[in-house]
C-alpha cells in the first residue's frame, strides 16, 4: 500500500505445464476499485524466479521495489527490481544479496525489505554458510540502484544451530529485525534494533522476543509505528 491507500499487488505467473515462473505486478490508483493492466517486471534479469520463495513489494513514496529470489542455474540469491517513478518503469535491477548460494531445490523462504535514508533495506536467509542464517543488506538508491553490503545477524549459540523468516520495519533512524531462531529443534522469535541507523548496532542488540520457550515459535511478523513495535508470531 502506498501512503494514499492504493494497493499494488505483486504475483507469480507461469507458462502451460508450471513453466517460466516470472513477476507480474499490478497498480491501483483508486484505492483498490479498479486496476491498470498487469506489468511484467523482472525479464531484465538473467534466469527466471525461484518459484517457491514468496516475494515482497515495498514502496516508500515514489519509490517502489519488487524483492524476490532468482534462480541462476540453482545459484539463488535475493534481487531487487526498482522503480523511483511510481511503479510505472522498472529500469534498474541488482543482487542485493551477493551470497552465490548453489541449491538444487527451491528452499521457499523469501525477502524483506524497506526503503530508509536513501537505502533499500532487505532482510532474507541463506545457508550458503552451511546453515541457515538471516542476513541484512544495504543497496543504495541515489543517484541509481547499487548494492553495497551484505551482513550476516549474530548467530545462534550452537553451530548447527538455525535462522530463518526474517522481516523488518522501521522508519529514519530506527530498524528492527525479528527471525526464528533454533539452537537445536525447539525454534524461539528473536528480536534486534537500531535507533541510529547502523547495523553494527543490530548486531548487538539480539534479544528474545516470546516470553515462553515451551513450543515452538515461528514465522514472525512485525510493524514499526508512532514509536512503538508490533510482533505478531505463531506459537
Amino acid at each position: 500500500m502506498d501512503e494514499n491507500g492504493n494497493p499494488s499487488i505483486v504475483y507469480m505467473a507461469h507458462d502451460a505445464s508450471m513453466t517460466n515462473p516470472r513477476y507480474n505486478v499490478v497498480h491501483s490508483i483508486d484505492q483498490g476499485i479498479t486496476y491498470q493492466p498487469e506489468m511484467e517486471i523482472a525479464l531484465s534479469i538473467p534466469d527466471e524466479a525461484c518459484d517457491c520463495c514468496p516475494a515482497e513489494y515495498v514502496i516508500d513514496g515514489a519509490q517502489h521495489a519488487l524483492l524476490y529470489r532468482n534462480n541462476d542455474v540453482n545459484i539463488r540469491d535475493i534481487y531487487a527490481v526498482y522503480s523511483n517513478d511510481d511503479g510505472l518503469t522498472f529500469p534498474e535491477y541488482a543482487n542485493v544479496a551477493e551470497l552465490n548460494w548453489f541449491i538444487n531445490s527451491c528452499p521457499s523462504t523469501g525477502p524483506h525489505g524497506m526503503f530508509n535514508n536513501g537505502k533499500l533495506i532487505t532482510v532474507s536467509a541463506s545457508r550458503v554458510s552451511g546453515a541457515y542464517r538471516t542476513y541484512i543488506s544495504e543497496t543504495s538508491t541515489n543517484p541509481t540502484l547499487s548494492f553495497q553490503s551484505t551482513t550476516m545477524m549474530t548467530p545462534p549459540v550452537n553451530v548447527n544451530g538455525s535462522q530463518n523468516y526474517p522481516r523488518i520495519t522501521g522508519a529514519n533512524d530506527t530498524i528492527v529485525l525479528v527471525w526464528q531462531e533454533a539452537e537445536t529443534s525447539n525454534t524461539e522469535i528473536y528480536s534486534a534494533i537500531t535507533t541510529t541507523g547502523t547495523i553494527s548496532e543490530i548486531l548487538n542488540s539480539k534479544a528474545l522476543v516470546n516470553n515462553s520457550v515451551q513450543g515452538a515459535q515461528t514465522n514472525p511478523d512485525i510493524v514499526y509505528a508512532n514509536g512503538k513495535v508490533h510482533c505478531v508470531f505463531q506459537d
